[in-house]
């Protein structure tokens, strides 16, 4: 009887044990559950729910950069773009080194007509990620809106080289390689 027992102290142990572990690979923080919440809105089209869950995100966490760029983006899309860029600077002051953020804002300033800004934006993502399609295909629009269209088939070149589908089209509807 002895041995039973023992055995089943055993087996309970281990399930106690591998149901601990479990659940601490499987706990997130509320925030992060919210952030999650906030990306399905996103992804579904319901932005003023999207806004909403990362607005309680972002109280209960102002360090949340996720959330940031969850409602900047929700607020882009919703035609709001000076709160958009509210929230794509938050993101900028606290991971300054993500390219996707500069690639965001950037979006918002040519939105809103700010183009010298968007240059600056786009240069930034450029220079801490010279592999970004997307960062050299936007300032390429950019500079042709600025009137510079050497700079921006340099661009769209360096967009196109990197697989950028888009510029890639363009520089052949032009008659040009990359």
């Amino acid at each position: 009887m002895i041995f039973d027992k023992m055995k089943y102290v055993k087996v309970f142990l281990f399930l106690a044990i591998a149901l601990s572990a479990l659940s601490s690979v499987m706990y997130c923080s509320p925030v992060t559950n919210m952030t999650r919440d906030g990306e399905y809105y996103l992804m579904s089209g319901k932005y003023q729910d999207a806004i909403d869950i990362y607005t309680r995100a972002i109280n209960l966490n102002q360090n949340d950069t996720e959330a940031y760029l969850g409602r900047g983006t929700a607020y882009e899309i919703m035609g709001y773009p000076h709160k958009a860029l509210d929230d794509f600077n938050s993101a900028a002051a606290l991971v300054p080194r993500d390219p996707g953020v500069y690639i965001n804002r950037g979006v918002v300033h040519e939105v809103l007509g700010n183009y010298d800004a968007a240059l600056k934006d786009y240069t930034v993502a450029i220079t801490l990620d010279n592999k970004n399609a997307s960062a050299f295909s936007h300032r390429g629009d950019v500079c042709m809106e600025l009137g510079d269209s050497t700079q921006a088939f340099e661009d769209y070149r360096s967009a196109a080289r990197l697989g950028h589908t888009e510029s890639q089209n363009l520089l052949r509807s032009k008659g040009m390689t990359w």
